[in-house]
């Protein structure tokens, strides 16, 4: 039917706009998302309309303009009937509130989501907890939200090398994803924080090394943000160099 065909059609252009943005193809993915939007505006379907609305905020996100992307994720209703049918979904969609809600540095009501995303991950994977990717995530959330208050805390170390180990073990290998640079990112901050600036840069440089093998492009929010972080670096260790090639 054709009612079918608009919300295959939905999927299709989800999954695609999903796999620019996960290469840095930021602008690839927001045209793909433009060009859907008449297909979503037909579809029925909840699950894939709302999908297509995460990937739209997924893409905002990264082009820094956080208030549009919370604006597009709220169009979704997170009902706890929706909690029961699209349990997976559900969780990426809260793990993106509290991604925007950090950016947007509104750091209590990230906490707060974050308690909520907590006992929706233990509760779905129970014994598995432990060995899966959102237990890598809420560590490195937690660490984000500490980080950003400027407090420094040898647990913040902790928990971000313990991130990395779940991600690294995960997918197989240190440099394949975007979520195990923006960790490296965190841990680079969470050095400098605590005045220890060689490993701050060392943290840093590795994220850099993970966007460079894994991105086609580099215009995204994340990458301006390490790029700054470097560039307020070399001023810290002064060196004048490393400023200059990051400002």
């Amino acid at each position: 039917s054709l009612e079918k065909y608009d919300e295959e059609k939905l999927r299709a252009l989800s999954n695609l706009a999903q796999y620019h943005a996960l290469s840095g193809e930021i602008n690839k993915a927001a045209e793909i998302i433009h060009s859907a939007k008449t297909t979503f505006k037909k579809s029925k379907s909840e699950r894939y309309n709302s999908f297509y609305l995460f990937n739209w905020s997924f893409v905002l996100n990264d082009q820094g303009k956080f208030k549009k992307a919370m604006a597009v994720l709220q169009q979704v209703k997170l009902t706890p009937q929706f909690k029961v049918d699209y349990p997976t979904l559900y969780q990426i969609m809260l793990s993106q509130k509290i991604e925007i809600l950090i950016k947007q540095r509104h750091l209590e009501e990230a906490q707060k989501q974050l308690v909520e995303y907590e006992n929706i991950i233990k509760e779905f994977y129970k014994e598995k907890y432990n060995t899966y990717g959102g237990l890598g995530n809420i560590l490195y959330f937690k660490s984000a939200i500490t980080i950003c208050k400027g407090i420094n805390t040898p647990k913040t170390v902790q928990q971000l090398t313990e991130a990395i180990n779940i991600y690294n073990k995960i997918l197989r290998g240190e440099k394949k994803s975007r979520f195990q640079a923006r960790i490296h990112l965190a841990l680079g901050m969470a050095h400098t924080l605590n005045k220890d600036y060689k490993n701050a840069l060392k943290a840093y440089l590795f994220c850099e090394e993970i966007y460079e093998l894994i991105f086609k492009e580099k215009n995204i929010d994340d990458v301006s943000e390490l790029y700054t972080a470097l560039a307020l670096l070399g001023e810290k260790l002064k060196d004048e160099g490393l400023t200059q090639k990051y400002l």
